[in-house]
């Protein structure tokens, strides 16, 4: 009898302690959106448009981590200062294939890469922040300081400025507003300001050349849409960070505000 009460009791004590494991694991796994303080200048940039941010990961080397940082802020410099987007559209369509090919390829590259050499030796670091193990520089090709208000923490609400793709066009400047995400932040950031620059190029000029080839007996239609503008002038005026954790794993979404001055 008393061995059959410790078995019964074995299997009770089992139980309970896998329940409490399933318990203890959905509360150590909590998903939840974060939204952490940051300097202003994170959210509402200075208004004289010298200024540019650069994010990495923290390393053990700070002067490495400071330096990746840097690089990217000097290529985004480059890219606002100038840029060329490249949009290519192609497809064939032939009158003996029943499969068609597509191809689409798009890329924005800094005009004059000689320039991004020398954004890069001549930027100075004005403030800094971390956010999840990320560097976070407000660089200026001048060197001036901003004003301590924007250096002051806050915590920033969802902003009521954005609206995803919207395009708002002055005459004098054209905002243009994007949003991208990612598990790394600087990869978030860069990916929000190329989509800024990619829907402004949409929004200006486009160059369609078509060509009609003829090969023995086999028509074949080939369309070439290629479109390619010069961007000049432009900058990040807002931006908003926020980051998820879901399965003990952080992502963030980027929100910008892009200008373009004609």
């Amino acid at each position: 009898m008393k061995k059959i009460f410790l078995l019964a009791f074995s299997f009770i004590l089992f139980f309970a302690c896998t329940e409490s494991g399933r318990h203890y694991k959905k509360e150590y796994y909590p998903h939840k959106i974060d939204v952490e303080s940051l300097p202003k200048w994170t959210s509402q940039f200075p208004d004289n448009g010298n200024y540019v941010i650069g994010i990495a990961q923290k390393s053990f080397n700070p002067e490495d981590t400071e330096d990746a940082a840097r690089q990217m802020a000097s290529v985004m410099k480059c890219r606002n200062k100038g840029s060329y987007t490249i949009d290519k559209y192609a497809s064939t369509e032939s009158d003996f294939n029943l499969k068609d090919g597509v191809r689409r390829f798009k890329l924005n590259v800094c005009a004059d890469p000689e320039d991004m050499k020398n954004l890069y030796e001549n930027l100075k670091l004005i403030d800094q922040a971390e956010l999840y193990g990320y560097f976070i520089g407000l660089y200026s090709l001048e060197g001036v300081e901003i004003a301590e208000n924007y250096r002051q923490r806050i915590i920033g609400r969802f902003p009521d400025w954005f609206e995803d793709e919207k395009l708002i066009d002055t005459g004098d400047e054209i905002y243009v507003y994007q949003t991208e995400s990612s598990s790394d932040l600087a990869v978030a950031w860069e990916r929000a300001a190329e989509n800024a620059r990619q829907e402004l190029a949409k929004y200006l000029e486009k160059d369609v050349l078509g060509a009609v080839t003829r090969t023995d007996e086999e028509i074949e239609k080939m369309i070439n849409i290629e479109s390619t503008k010069k961007l000049i002038n432009m900058e990040i005026t807002r931006s908003y960070i926020q980051s998820e954790l879901e399965d003990a794993l952080y992502s963030f979404k980027v929100y910008i505000e892009m200008k373009m001055i004609r």
